[in-house]
């Protein structure tokens, strides 16, 4: 048996593999991959989340590990787990055994990467670690999206570091570390499933597996995180952190986009912000020079001589993304109507949207939301044309416009 471990990187077709994976299971186990069944076993969700659990996080735990375990659980829980996978092995006696964790995509100290290299090292001696790797500009967009279902800050745009992860993967596993672009445009008719495959199973008879082919985080277009992020500024004060009323929101201004017939495109940074990010993260070159990957489009001979980040700290989604106001009003006025419809006489701030989504909305805080709506069409009109005249866009507070003009980095 051999073992083919995947750690992402996150955004990087990371759940289109695991869903693949898991939903088609029992076929990948007829020609001899085991995909440890999360039903089955302790994994979290669909992927195999708990092997983090071997790993030292000190304070920064992922969510789905710090919702399963505690700082002081985490050894016991990597254990049981370990049991689990060793028990399926047994009993399948799998040609290849496959697991897959985006979360994993972190810097492995000395002990965790030892811990966990040395238990996979029990089962197989053949153990290959895959991470496919997206250009810094996905990986931006795609970290302030996951941003704004929390809050109304986001990040200001920064460089994206790839070596420390992939260097400390690569000691620990004695150099056999693969790394590719993630590119969908290049993936054979854009199955990402079908190119993981075909390079590191490629003795395996996959063409044989009906597997689902699932478009999934396509994301929220650039109209609907603008009017995220001024709902979340408006009430993120008033909610537990677990709520889910963010997320809510966001599938309600998805809904509402669709209704009125807009398509829900992915989103997208302004180019000049692009090609800054992109720009910025030297480590680019070193992806290069080591493990030969390279990105379309970008000039190598500019990687590191950008200057400071043409945006401020804590910036509104109008100064990096391009929204169509008009688009964006259109989509908030869509979503607001039916909760004037849908009030609850006995409490009229409680508005039922379909069968999933509840949100506590008072009459007050819709006049709040819509003046929010039109005070950030009129500021995204100012960023934009600071940002075409090469001015620091404004920030929230006298600290962070101080710290923007001087160039500092984000925190």
């Amino acid at each position: 048996m051999r073992i083919v471990l995947h750690i992402g990187q996150q955004k990087s077709g990371t759940s289109a593999i695991q869903m693949a994976f898991s939903q088609a299971s029992h076929e990948f186990q007829k020609i001899g991959i085991l995909y440890p069944n999360p039903e089955r076993s302790s994994a979290i969700g669909y992927n195999h989340e708990p092997l983090g659990a071997a790993l030292n996080w000190g304070q920064r735990m992922p969510r789905g590990l710090a919702r399963r375990f505690t700082p002081e659980t985490l050894r016991a829980g990597f254990e049981a787990y370990a049991r689990d996978v060793e028990n399926e092995v047994a009993r399948v006696k799998p040609a290849v055994l496959f697991l897959s964790a985006e979360s994993l995509f972190t810097p492995l100290d000395a002990e965790g990467g030892a811990r966990l290299s040395g238990w996979l090292k029990t089962l197989a001696d053949d153990i290959a670690v895959v991470a496919y790797v997206r250009r810094p500009s996905g990986i931006y967009l795609s970290k302030i999206q996951l941003q704004l279902r929390a809050t109304g800050d986001i990040s200001r745009p920064g460089p994206v570091f790839y070596r420390g992860v992939l260097e400390s993967w690569s000691a620990a596993f004695g150099g056999r570390l693969s790394v590719l672009p993630y590119e969908r445009e290049l993936l054979p008719n854009g199955d990402i499933v079908a190119d993981f495959v075909s390079r590191f199973m490629p003795e395996l008879p996959f063409h044989h597996v009906d597997y689902p082919r699932v478009a999934i985080n396509s994301g929220s277009s650039n109209e609907i995180l603008s009017l995220m992020q001024a709902f979340n500024l408006a009430t993120v004060r008033h909610r537990a952190p677990a709520d889910k009323t963010a997320r809510n929101f966001e599938k309600m201004l998805v809904r509402s986009a669709e209704a009125l017939g807009h398509e829900v495109a992915r989103p997208r940074l302004y180019e000049e912000v692009a090609d800054w990010v992109d720009h910025a993260s030297v480590d680019l070159l070193w992806l290069r020079a080591h493990f030969g990957v390279a990105f379309r489009g970008l000039d190598y001979d500019k990687i590191g001589t950008v200057k400071a980040t043409p945006v401020g700290k804590l910036p509104p989604v109008e100064a990096i993304c391009p929204v169509d106001r008009t688009a964006r009003d259109r989509i908030l006025m869509q979503a607001i109507e039916p909760l004037v419809d849908k009030m609850d006489e006995d409490d009229p701030r409680r508005a039922t949207i379909g069968s999933d989504a509840v949100l506590w909305v008072h009459p007050r805080r819709r006049r709040a939301l819509a003046e929010a709506a039109r005070e950030g069409a009129v500021r995204a009109q100012q960023q934009s044309h600071d940002v075409i005249a090469g001015r620091v866009p404004a920030t929230h507070d006298a600290a962070a416009r101080e710290a923007a003009q001087e160039g500092g980095d984000d925190d």
